[in-house]
């Protein structure tokens, strides 16, 4: 967690280099604060969990995926966090077939009729 006791009285351009991406609280204003780093500072350098950079822009995060010997992880910013899965709602149905789907190839093996 970082120094910032409420993040949502802060103004954005104040948040953002304290941007920590796993503090709730923080979550609220994301967006706002990516769209803010998109157009002001597209590699947001953050000081949340001892620093990292957030890279914003498609065209860039391509460019550091690209060359791993000039932007590597060796050395990770960010520490391993355990994160829950959120309970899912309601079930998804698995669908259950009678018959085959495709009908398209003849039927060898021991599936068939």
């Amino acid at each position: 967690m970082t120094s910032i006791d409420d993040p949502a009285v802060l103004q954005v351009e104040d948040l953002a280099p304290h941007l920590d991406l796993f503090d709730p609280a923080h979550g609220e204003r994301l967006w706002e604060v990516l769209s803010y780093a998109r157009s002001a500072c597209p590699v947001l350098k953050t000081d949340a969990d001892e620093g990292y950079y957030i890279v914003t822009r498609y065209d860039d995060l391509r460019t550091v995926l690209e060359d791993a010997e000039t932007y590597s992880s060796a050395q990770a910013g960010l520490p391993a966090y355990a994160h829950r899965v959120p309970p899912r709602t309601q079930q998804v149905p698995v669908p259950v077939l009678s018959q085959p789907v495709c009908r398209r190839y003849p039927r060898y093996g021991p599936y068939a009729p």
